[in-house]
């Protein structure tokens, strides 16, 4: 997002527009958001060790190559370090109000394996928006500060933040619209899991043939506002022909096989397909990047 979409968007060394993240500082935004969904992981596996010993025996690591004791101490040295980094930063460019959104992100996290994963589309809500954040985040952050600190040099030149603006937040909306169909798609694979352990998931309290009535109707709403995108605002071949041969017809591939699948090998490869479709929309980034340039 920064490299390919903020950067040759807003970047204009012979007018005086730069980026105002150095490149250690924006590694640094990244390394604490990565700890950060790390420790994430960390303390999901720590609350799934039952769950897991049903739906993914031959992947568990915790309860095996780890310990639980130690796992936990790792949840923690990864959320300080993580919080230590977004606070360092955020105080020497002033920004609180992102560093909130990172001590957000940590308690949501713990929030989500200790109680809302519990509780039936919610826990595929918040993971889906958490998902939605990373692409937009720091790049929303950049476009601020520039914002602040060279609005006289933006008068000037015409240029206005809202256009990139409006494409960061399509990218967000995509990763959690792609990502909440995956969410739920994971829900189907452990269903036998969350069964024997009483969590009430949307497979369990509806039933397997309404779960996938859901995901084909949300795998529809993508099609048709990806259609509405390559239509009315894209304005470039290219463009048009990535999005409807990586994006939507991999999409309709997914439909097809939601409607058809039983097993929970099925749904697996759906999950796969979802992951690489995600992938491939926040790649779409790399052909706006050599549209532009």
């Amino acid at each position: 997002m920064r490299y390919f979409i903020v950067k040759p968007a807003l970047e204009f060394p012979d007018v005086g527009l730069l980026l105002p993240l150095s490149h250690l500082q924006f590694f640094g935004f990244v390394l604490s958001t990565l700890f950060l969904a790390a420790s994430g992981y960390i303390i999901n596996d720590y609350f799934d060790l039952k769950i897991d010993r049903i739906n993914k025996p031959q992947k568990m690591i915790l309860g095996r190559s780890i310990s639980r004791k130690r796992a936990i101490i790792w949840h923690w040295i990864l959320t300080i370090l993580g919080l230590a980094i977004a606070f360092h930063l955020c105080y020497d460019l002033n920004l609180w109000s992102l560093f909130y959104v990172f001590v957000f992100v940590s308690g949501a996290l713990w929030f989500y394996s200790t109680s809302i994963k519990h509780i039936p589309l919610l826990g595929n809500l918040l993971i889906s928006i958490l998902v939605g954040l990373v692409p937009l985040m720091i790049s929303f952050t950049e476009l601020s500060l520039v914002n602040i600190q060279q609005s006289t040099l933006l008068i000037d030149s015409g240029y206005r933040l809202n256009d990139t603006a409006y494409l960061l937040l399509g990218f967000s909306f995509f990763s959690f619209w792609v990502n909440l169909i995956r969410e739920i798609t994971k829900d189907v694979i452990d269903i036998k899991g969350d069964s024997a352990s009483k969590i009430s998931t949307l497979p369990n309290i509806t039933s397997l043939k309404n779960t996938k009535l859901i995901l084909i109707a949300l795998h529809i709403v993508a099609s048709f506002m990806l259609t509405y995108v390559i239509l009315y605002i894209l304005n470039d071949t290219i463009s048009r022909y990535y999005i409807i041969l990586c994006i939507i017809l991999p999409l309709l591939v997914s439909v097809y096989l939601t409607a058809i699948g039983k097993a929970k090998k099925d749904f697996e490869i759906i999950s796969l397909l979802l992951k690489s479709i995600l992938f491939s929309g926040l790649m779409y980034a790399f052909v706006f990047y050599v549209n532009i340039t």
